[in-house]
């Protein structure tokens, strides 16, 4: 299985660490650094560290697309975990989709992520719809 050894998993995250919604993306980042850390303290998942690979994709779309390949292909990523934003999630879905990657905790309500037809998605925040309800 990608990403997954004896001794360790390898997620993949393409978000904004530059431009304009870079706080976000920032943010995000040192979320899943505290809860892996907080896992490898107490001996990781089945003895496996967590480990994560980060590229920025500057809130770009087409960015996105190419630093999702890159994780999946070069990386050999487990999965992909904290996107940030609806179109760089709309255009990164697919590849993960197509890959058979699960694509976990993006950050963003978007409806199209709660489609029935996805597999591969672990929404962790509610939608747009479930929040103004």
């Amino acid at each position: 299985m990608p990403g997954v050894s004896d001794d360790r998993v390898v997620f993949g995250q393409s978000a904004a660490f530059s431009g304009p919604a870079q706080e976000l993306g920032i943010n995000m980042n040192l979320g899943i650094m505290a809860a892996f850390e907080e896992a490898n303290r107490n001996g990781g998942v089945h003895g496996r560290i967590l480990e994560l690979t980060t590229r920025d994709d500057a809130y770009e779309p087409e960015a996105a697309i190419t630093n999702t390949q890159a994780l999946i292909e070069e990386e050999r990523v487990f999965a992909l975990i904290g996107a940030v934003g609806t179109p760089t999630s709309r255009s990164a879905t697919p590849v993960a989709a197509d890959a058979g990657i699960p694509y976990v905790a993006p950050f963003t309500g978007a409806g199209f992520l709660r489609n029935d037809d996805w597999d591969n998605i672990v929404n962790l925040r509610g939608s747009y719809a479930q929040e103004t309800e």
